[in-house]
């Protein structure tokens, strides 16, 4: 039996790249998170080339660094609307179409009940 600490190191130490590709994404993580704009510029400018997806991602954010840097010094966030888009599509794609349009509401409905999304009325 080993923890899950000694699993990380022994896949880091067989793939360096992959090692090297985590604690890039782990980093910039971090610095969204905290809304660090600082250690996200030194992210941007100290990375160095990786070979892998992670190298497109980069560039983008270089590319678009003051929507980026506006993004994190705003308190605010589209990710809910996205996330009810997300599950409305869904509803949509695996309904293949409702010929009633208000049962397609209704479906929309029962699985957007969330106090922070749809609020349930109290009659």
């Amino acid at each position: 039996m080993i923890t899950e600490e000694e699993v990380f190191g022994l896949v880091f130490r067989s793939f360096p790249t992959l090692h090297a590709t985590w604690l890039t994404y782990q980093a910039v993580l971090g610095a969204m998170y905290e809304q660090n704009i600082q250690k996200f510029s030194d992210i941007l400018v100290d990375y160095s080339p990786l070979r892998k997806s992670i190298d497109t991602e980069i560039p983008t954010f270089t590319k678009k660094l003051a929507c980026v840097l506006e993004s994190l010094h705003s308190p605010w966030s589209n990710g809910v609307i996205e996330s009810i888009n997300r599950k409305i599509k869904q509803i949509n794609r695996t309904a293949y179409g409702y010929h009633n349009q208000l049962n397609f509401f209704r479906h929309i409905r029962t699985h957007l009940v969330h106090p922070r999304i749809i609020p349930v009325k109290k009659t």
